[in-house]
């Protein structure tokens, strides 16, 4: 499955809290259960003071993605597709 980038440094979301949590599940979950199966939220890397994050997903494309957030009312600045390429595979190599 390709994985891709979604940035909100610009477009700032808010603090990732229990509170935002309970408050995106009840639209979040079954959006991506039944309208996105393929889309998967992998994970968030947030500054919650300034609302910048990045987060991680698995999907078939960006539009699927960008559908997603758009449905959710979640602010982006881009969607873009990444490989994973970590330092251990550079000691491989060698």
């Amino acid at each position: 499955m390709p994985k891709f980038i979604v940035t909100h440094v610009t477009n700032k979301v808010p603090p990732f809290t229990p509170e935002f949590f309970k408050q995106l599940r009840p639209t979040a979950e079954p959006l991506l259960r039944e309208k996105y199966p393929e889309v998967v939220w992998n994970y968030v890397f947030i500054d919650n003071a300034t609302g910048r994050a990045i987060c991680d997903w698995d999907a078939p494309t960006a539009e699927a993605v960008e559908d997603v957030l758009k449905k959710l009312g979640m602010p982006y600045d881009a969607v873009f597709p990444v490989s994973k390429f970590g330092a251990h595979d550079m000691w491989e190599q060698g």
